[in-house]
């Protein structure tokens, strides 16, 4: 049962990017390549990070793959845009980075955790001003698997879930922003 929850929640994971892809090649959202880069920077570091403390790492690596193609299409439309806000995304990559060479995986983790929430920020404000500037699909999906990713491990320690509710909480954020009024 453990495997079938796992395999949903891979699949469910990593067929939540395609809609994003989709309104991209579509031109319904526009989102900047610097910052889907930026992204899978620090999906790569707590991935590295979980795979050096033993914990579940199946749903960062669908997030790393997953951004990485929405990278390629963004490289591909040509969108390199440098937001204000990606330098500040940048510098939680390095220090991202650092802790993960310097501290612990187990603070890696954390920090990659926090700051991919963080570095998401600014594109909940893109939400909450246009509610349009999501796939409610996709987050759907995405909250679907990381539900899923909870669900499936035996060992609910901190260091098992951080990463999955950590996005969880991103995507019900989002879609509660995506469906107020304007």
């Amino acid at each position: 049962m453990e495997l079938i929850i796992k395999l949903l929640s891979i699949s469910f994971g990593f067929c939540a990017y395609i809609p994003i892809a989709w309104l991209i090649i579509k031109n319904k959202i526009k989102p900047s390549f610097c910052t889907w880069l930026l992204w899978t920077l620090l999906n790569i570091v707590t991935l590295i990070s979980l795979i050096q403390t033993g914990a579940p790492y199946f749903i960062a690596a669908v997030y790393t793959v997953g951004t990485l193609l929405i990278t390629i299409v963004l490289l591909l439309k040509k969108r390199f845009i440098w937001e204000r806000t990606d330098t500040f995304i940048l510098v939680l990559v390095l220090v991202c980075i650092f802790i993960l060479i310097f501290s612990n995986s187990f603070a890696a983790t954390i920090a990659g955790s926090l700051a991919s929430f963080i570095a998401g920020i600014p594109d909940l404000k893109k939400i909450l001003h246009n509610p349009k500037n999501i796939s409610r699909l996709a987050a759907v999906l995405l909250i679907s698997a990381n539900v899923l990713a909870i669900i499936s491990t035996n060992d609910l320690s901190f260091i098992n879930i951080v990463y999955p509710i950590s996005w969880a909480s991103y995507w019900v954020t989002a879609i509660g922003l995506s469906l107020r009024k304007k």
